[in-house]
């Protein structure tokens, strides 16, 4: 039985975003372990953060255990040799804290990964959420050869950093059934369209509209001449 114990920051973490019901329960296996050694019987979510944040736990206890029993044997000899022995114990105590703060920063470095990963899954998951509602307003099953062509061309415009929005995902599909009768049709055009980089989908008997070049004399009106005319003219001036 402990007194108290040390309740680090990345165990807020773990615990900030759970229910606030499976919270208090969280909570309250954490303490009962730190304080009391109290195995909790608990499962899911709770079992998973207790896993987490048992091994500092445990950790620190035992280094707590060991700082004890260092200062008893200790205080045993201060009698004779109490400068060495008060220089012992400091260097004990100053190594448990270097060895807390240590392990206190790989244990935040362990929890922030896991929060990126969790963040990106729940991305991931609101993306494909927005897709699938895309595909459902269509009358386009998720599942199909198509719905999983036009989620490919999704996936394709972010490789070339142009992501695209609920509208312009909608818009698309209806450019598609405007240039295409049947499904098969369609899946070629995005195939195609993916196979060449392009932004989006074009007719199968057009390619890709060509960039016109850059002139600085596009503005001026271009004529043509007779230049035999335009030599003869010039020596009649010149006699």
């Amino acid at each position: 039985m402990y007194e108290g114990f040390v309740f680090y920051e990345s165990f807020y973490d773990a615990l900030s975003d759970l229910p606030d019901d499976v919270r208090v329960i969280a909570y309250d296996s954490i303490c009962r372990y730190a304080l009391y050694g109290e195995e909790p019987d608990c499962s899911g979510v709770v079992k998973t953060v207790f896993k987490l944040v048992r091994p500092q736990i445990d950790a620190n206890n035992k280094r707590r255990e060991a700082g004890r029993k260092g200062g008893q044997a200790d205080r045993k000899q201060t009698a004779s040799k109490p400068e060495a022995n008060e220089s012992k114990q400091e260097a004990n105590l100053k190594q448990i804290e270097a060895n807390s703060e240590q392990n206190e920063a790989k244990e935040k470095v362990k929890v922030k990964e896991k929060v990126k990963v969790k963040d990106k899954e729940k991305e991931k998951a609101k993306e494909k959420a927005k897709e699938e509602d895309a595909l459902t307003r269509s009358g386009i099953e998720p599942d199909s050869e198509l719905g999983k062509e036009i989620r490919n061309f999704i996936e394709h415009r972010k490789r070339l950093r142009k992501p695209m929005t609920d509208h312009a995902i909608d818009l698309f599909i209806k450019r598609l059934f405007e240039m295409a009768q049947s499904d098969q049709e369609r899946v070629q055009l995005i195939q195609t369209a993916i196979l060449k980089g392009w932004q989006t989908v074009y007719p199968e008997e057009h390619e890709k509209p060509k960039a016109k070049s850059k002139n600085s004399f596009n503005n001026f009106e271009q004529r043509t001449y007779d230049y035999d005319e335009l030599e003869a003219m010039l020596i009649g001036v010149g006699t």
